[in-house]
């Protein structure tokens, strides 16, 4: 679910971008006060990263992937398609995870090593 926050300092999120409002207070004043957003840094995520973002979500959450959800949360390409084939690829040949129909299940191992998995894999 997109995230839209307000006040200093926040950051807000949907599927698609991610922005943080300013983090010094008198520059968020200043913004709102000259009738601008007060946007300090803004992300636009392409297909690829929302797969990305997605599967650290669900693996860090659940430490399991239903294809069913992603394909609802993402934007559909043969790039991303690719890319989420080849990690789940990838963690099943590391014995991190099983592949079962229609759902990525990490293994005892991978829920140990779900922050190594993360940082360096996807």
């Amino acid at each position: 679910m997109p995230l839209i926050a307000f006040g200093w300092w926040t950051y807000s999120y949907s599927r698609r971008y991610e922005y943080r409002n300013q983090h010094n207070l008198k520059a968020y004043q200043d913004s709102i006060e000259a009738g601008q957003l007060p946007i300090e840094v803004c992300s636009i995520f392409d297909e690829i990263e929302q797969y990305r973002r997605f599967i650290q979500f669900r693996l860090k959450a659940s430490h399991a992937i239903h294809t069913k959800a992603l394909r609802r949360a993402v934007t559909r390409s043969s790039a991303a398609d690719e890319y989420f084939s080849n990690v789940c690829d990838r963690l099943v040949e590391l014995g991190l995870a099983n592949k079962l129909p229609k759902i990525l299940v990490l293994t005892p191992a991978g829920k140990v090593l779900v922050e190594e998995i993360l940082s360096s894999l996807i």
